[in-house]
């Protein structure tokens, strides 16, 4: 399954970070907020040393952007290519957009969860 979320549709513009962030980000390819995740997914400090003139100024005020777009403490992927079966697809389209993908095994205690997580 390839994980796709509404956020691959967003333009790093979105970001409400200052014009040379945007332009960093801009200048290493990034062109929409899920690529910006991906490469946070692997770690601030990878994200430091991949993106040229991106101290650590650049990565806080991205970090803050995200948190408002409520995309910190989510469960990003770090592959957008992942194994599930076809019963974790059926139950997770029925979960809100903002848990992203959950492919693990459940439990009781593991489901209540989630429906904590949904309210």
């Amino acid at each position: 399954v390839l994980f796709t979320n509404k956020f691959d549709h967003i333009a790093v513009e979105d970001l409400h970070v200052s014009d040379r962030v945007r332009d960093a980000l801009a200048a290493h390819g990034l062109r929409t907020i899920g690529q910006v995740m991906d490469l946070y997914a692997l770690g601030e400090r990878k994200m430091v040393d991949a993106i040229p003139h991106f101290g650590a100024a650049a990565m806080d005020e991205t970090r803050e952007s995200l948190r408002k777009l409520g995309l910190l403490g989510a469960q990003w992927p770090k592959e957008r290519l992942m194994r599930t079966t076809v019963g974790r697809i059926i139950f997770n389209r029925a979960l809100p957009e903002e848990l992203w993908f959950i492919n693990e095994l459940l439990d009781r205690k593991g489901v209540d969860m989630i429906v904590g997580r949904c309210y």
